[in-house]
């Protein structure tokens, strides 16, 4: 690049071509990046086998000196989050989810931020107006940081760092097998004396996603993340209050919902066979509420099965979903279209009826402010993408088709 940027957003991706459209574009189409150097976008394909690579370079091609896209030889699973950073040419290098979409405007208040801070470089955390102390800007300490960021810190898109911080840093991936590979940066970041500025503007919002999971909830965010924080105790750099209080909001406001979630449900958790027990007992055991969190997973397990019977009884009930996932337009889906193969932007209107083949790779999007008319059909070959801009306006019994070469 001829200039260097002052932030390289870093996207690490698998998968989710879908999500990635939107999110790429929520980006692209904002001023700062239509008019200055001063935002890189990074695409780091860990080796994807539905339309990413396509998709990316559709974004590439428009925008050569801004975007890089990078794709895996294989799958190097969380290794990945480093290898995007290392891409991003920079000052900061921020980490940013594929499903996550920037809200107008956000990406020049950024843009400020870091050059107000450039002086003293403290690490910028990214808490989107959810930190737990709204009057704490600065964290000087580890203690400071846990008791205002809190589990926060497991969030992807809540991490960047300085390019030269990233250069000096060394054993990234030290803890890769937690599955909390930027949370153990942070942290260690801050235990070594690093300041920790929270900026807790929104400025970004997730796209709701489908069939959630891969992961073990109280494994990930309860055992592993837990004993990221306790060499800290031991050593005086985390306040043991400080540890016992985030102890008891990480289990009752987000392991328990996570896990116990309606959504969940839908995807199949299993209560006995995957350790949640086993993963906190020894964490937990003697703590009263530990114990009496048990009146709360049985409400949201009955509030689970309600929600699964009540869909299952509802012949309308796919709709239903659907409008869930998609309050930002105004669509509605025929009964027999599997959703996870369609994409919908903001304000389009109209009945959605397509024609899908076997392939789990067919994929429509229809972007923003389109208008659907009454008895459009799209016809999705096999191996086929389709995507539908404001620019093609559908008529009546149209009947639209690419293939993907």
């Amino acid at each position: 690049m001829t200039n260097k940027p002052v932030i390289s957003i870093c996207i690490p991706t698998f998968n989710r071509c879908g999500y990635l459209y939107f999110t790429l574009k929520s980006m692209v189409e904002q001023e700062i990046f239509q008019n200055t150097n001063d935002v890189e976008i990074i695409i780091c394909d860990n080796n994807s086998s539905d339309f990413t690579q396509k998709i990316s370079k559709m974004f590439v091609e428009k925008y050569p000196n801004k975007i890089i896209y990078n794709k895996n030889e294989e799958n190097i699973g969380d290794r990945n989050f480093e290898k995007a950073l290392t891409l991003g040419h920079g000052e900061v290098l921020k980490l940013h989810n594929d499903n996550f979409t920037l809200i107008n405007g956000a990406l020049e208040l950024i843009v400020n931020k870091i050059k107000e801070l450039r002086d003293e470089k403290p690490m910028i955390f990214f808490a989107n107006g959810n930190s737990r102390n709204k009057t704490k800007t600065v964290c000087n300490n580890l203690s400071e940081f846990v008791e205002t960021a809190s589990y926060l810190t497991t969030w992807i898109a809540a991490f960047s760092i300085w390019k030269e911080d990233l250069e000096q840093f060394e054993g990234f991936t030290k803890n890769l097998h937690t599955f909390l590979t930027q949370t153990d940066v942070l942290f260690r970041l801050s235990a070594e004396g690093k300041k920790m500025f929270v900026y807790d503007d929104e400025i970004f919002e997730g796209q709701g996603v489908l069939k959630k999971g891969g992961y073990n909830i109280p494994k990930i965010f309860g055992k592993n993340y837990l004993s990221l924080l306790k060499p800290y105790l031991k050593t005086g750099q985390l306040d043991k209050k400080v540890y016992e209080k985030e102890k008891k909001v990480l289990l009752l406001n987000h392991i328990i919902p996570m896990k116990f979630s309606s959504s969940r449900r839908e995807n199949g958790w299993q209560f006995k066979n995957d350790g949640y027990w086993r993963h906190l007992f020894n964490d937990y055991w003697q703590n009263l509420y530990f114990y009496t969190s048990i009146i709360k997973i049985f409400r949201l397990i009955l509030d689970s099965e309600l929600n699964l019977i009540g869909r299952k009884l509802n012949k309308n009930s796919y709709q239903k979903y659907w409008r869930k996932r998609n309050r930002h337009n105004e669509t509605t889906i025929d009964k027999n279209i599997d959703e996870t193969k369609v994409f919908v932007g903001k304000s389009v209107t109209g009945n959605i009826k397509a024609k899908f083949s076997d392939n789990p790779n067919e994929l429509l999007i229809i972007d923003d402010n389109v208008q659907i008319e009454k008895d459009s059909i799209l016809d999705l070959s096999p191996e086929g993408l389709i995507i539908i801009t404001n620019s093609h306006k559908l008529s009546d019994n149209d009947v639209v088709s690419i293939d993907s070469k």
